[in-house]
């Protein structure tokens, strides 16, 4: 259409210049190449390049996706190795802090004359939480949960609920969601336990 319209046009300065810019116009228009007659803008160009190279554009589209979605699928991994490595770091320092507090615990025995009891173990434990794992919140809070839930196991429900009270504190400073859900799950039988 453009091609027959400048060919038409009635001002002989606005129409091609010769024969041959006319066919030549033609023949780029049956190679799907920009012709002459029309604006020549960047999505015009692309366009006509796109019709000429379509195998080519289709397989280097192609090759871009598998590239991207690739490259996102590789990040996606990494980001959850990352959490899983995470995670296993942590339940590592959580099982190294209720090992190293059991031993820590079990180290104050009363001797021969003044065995020690049930309730001065879970109390040097709680000092113990207090002093050796401050520093981080998530095994504070899990032994904190466990302590207490000893204190339930030995019928003194108020120190549990003492202590579910401090692991709920604890928790809610850190601001770790799954922590706060956590302690507030583990409070029900303490709850329960209090009436």
């Amino acid at each position: 259409d453009n091609i027959a319209a400048k060919a038409m046009k009635k001002a002989p300065a606005e129409r091609y210049a010769s024969a041959a810019a006319f066919a030549e116009d033609l023949r780029r228009y049956l190679a799907d190449e920009p012709v002459a007659a029309r604006a020549d803008t960047w999505r015009y160009r692309a366009g006509k390049f796109v019709r000429r190279h379509r195998v080519g554009v289709a397989a280097g589209t192609l090759v871009a996706l598998a590239l991207v979605g690739g490259s996102v699928g590789t990040a996606w991994q990494a980001l959850l190795a990352r959490r899983e490595r995470d995670e296993a770091l942590a339940q590592t320092a959580l099982a190294q802090a209720r090992s190293n507090l059991l031993n820590l615990a079990l180290n104050v025995t009363g001797g021969p004359d003044a065995p020690i009891t049930l309730r001065q173990i879970l109390d040097r434990s709680v000092t113990l939480v207090d002093q050796q794992f401050a520093a981080d919140p998530r095994i504070a809070v899990d032994l904190l949960v466990t302590l207490a839930g000893q204190y339930e196991h030995a019928g003194e429900a108020e120190r549990d609920a003492a202590l579910m009270a401090r692991a709920t504190q604890i928790a809610q400073a850190s601001a770790d969601a799954a922590l706060v859900a956590n302690v507030a799950c583990n409070s029900v039988s303490t709850e329960l336990a209090l009436g």
